[in-house]
């Protein structure tokens, strides 16, 4: 069985096996979890809006860093951007490419895409 890396709260990895159950794609603001990421986002998103990232973690909304079995690279998003209006606009399509980057490394690690999703168009869900 392939195992994937988790980390923990001081940021070290460990192998582990995967989480029971399913998992699914979130959005968070970098930042979220840590003060020294939030730092890290407030300079990156200085010449504009905040940074963002997708996460595959439990599909419960509250979780912590630890809880992540996967992130995707972080990007920015302008200041009001809204995801949810699916336009053709080069943030909309960088938050695409990203999703579409950690979907395929979930998929590349042995997790089985499901059908079903979550409340969002990147809400993809995962089983193993």
């Amino acid at each position: 069985m392939t195992t994937w890396h988790s980390s923990d709260d001081q940021g070290l990895v460990e192998i582990a096996e995967p989480p029971e159950g399913a998992i699914q794609i979130h959005l968070e603001e970098v930042g979220r979890h840590s003060w020294k990421s939030a730092l890290f986002g407030a300079v990156m998103g200085a010449g504009g809006g905040p940074v963002y990232r997708f996460v595959a973690a439990a599909p419960i909304p509250a979780h912590q860093e630890s809880d992540h079995a996967a992130a995707s690279v972080r990007f920015p998003l302008p200041f009001l951007q809204d995801l949810e209006d699916e336009g053709d606009d080069k943030w909309t399509e960088l938050a695409r490419q990203r999703l579409a980057e950690l979907d395929a490394e979930l998929v590349r690690i042995g997790w089985r895409r499901r059908p079903d999703r979550g409340p969002h168009w990147w809400s993809l869900r995962y089983e193993w």
